[in-house]
């Protein structure tokens, strides 16, 4: 199934597959976002600040998204139950799981650092080194 490269015939072979319900072959709904949402956070300080600030769980508050989001408005009380959630909320998902490896080299940064300085001091601290 190649191109068609008079204008038009795509829509309306489209058109006709969504008629049919029918996926065009090769489709896959899943995004594969996960390697570029944490070169944003590494880029911007500001952002990666403010999601390695929050805590719990983060979801998508769109209740017209329910691949990206829950499904519900924030305000809705069903946006304040995930067992009632009708979408699958994968940007929150995507964002819980960058926060997790960004937290992670944030400590590792944090922590390499005070061993420079606990080596530089002369002082070396094993409890550094232990963990």
């Amino acid at each position: 199934m190649g191109v068609d490269r008079e204008p038009g015939n795509n829509a309306k072979r489209l058109r006709t597959l969504a008629a049919a319900d029918r996926r065009p072959t090769g489709f896959s709904p899943k995004p594969k976002p996960a390697i570029r949402f944490p070169k944003k956070f590494e880029q911007d300080p500001k952002a990666k600040t403010a999601l390695v600030a929050t805590k719990g769980m983060l979801a998508e508050a769109s209740p017209f998204d329910v691949i990206w989001g829950i499904g519900w408005k924030a305000e809705d009380p069903q946006a304040q139950d995930p067992a009632l959630w009708r979408g699958s909320n994968w940007l929150g998902q995507v964002l819980m799981h960058v926060r997790k490896d960004l937290g992670i080299v944030k400590r590792t940064a944090e922590k390499r650092e005070a061993i420079f300085a606990s080596l530089r001091s002369g002082k070396a601290d094993a409890e550094l080194f232990a963990k």
